[in-house]
């Protein structure tokens, strides 16, 4: 039997409630999504992945369901529906974002080249996972982890890794 390449949402869902996710599963799977895309799956498979990996049980979900996950090319694929579900967070916020190519799953590619350090801070502030699945950029009381202040200055990014440590982030 060939591996299945796209994520499995129906053994996602089961997945989830299995491991006592039963009322979050409810909720992405009954998600009225209302947009001008029309990627309404990729957008809840993207949910599903915070959701798993929030708990600690997206690497058996791969292992168990999705070996595909862990190639390369899953690994794009996981980051394009991220990165669909971000711009649907986005959309009803009615925060404005550059257009992105969402067929394109190259956003995180070596290849990519920034003119200044600050246009490279604010892609990796908006795409942590580009560094670490995972990892999200630090937020308290109002205060961002970008540029966070600290006594000689500041940090270009300050990130939260999925164990909760503190990871710091300077780009040069």
């Amino acid at each position: 039997m060939p591996e299945q390449q796209n994520l499995p949402i129906r053994a996602a869902y089961a997945f989830g409630i299995a491991h006592g996710l039963q009322k979050e599963i409810a909720e992405i799977r009954d998600m009225i999504i209302e947009w001008d895309l029309a990627y309404n799956a990729s957008v809840r498979k993207g949910y599903l992945i915070e959701l798993f990996e929030k708990h600690g049980i997206f690497d058996e979900f791969k292992f168990n369901d999705w070996p595909f996950g862990n190639t390369p090319e899953g690994q794009r694929k996981m980051l394009r529906f991220v990165r669909l579900k971000t711009r649907y967070e986005d959309f009803l916020a009615d925060r404005s974002e550059p257009e992105i190519d969402l067929d394109s799953d190259d956003d995180c590619d070596e290849g990519q080249s920034f003119v200044r350090e600050a246009d490279l801070r604010d892609f990796l502030a908006k795409n942590p996972q580009c560094i670490e699945q995972g990892l999200i950029i630090y937020s308290d009381n109002g205060r961002s982890g970008v540029e966070f202040p600290v006594e000689n200055g500041r940090i270009d990014l300050l990130a939260i890794d999925r164990e909760q440590r503190l990871v710091v982030i300077e780009l040069k």
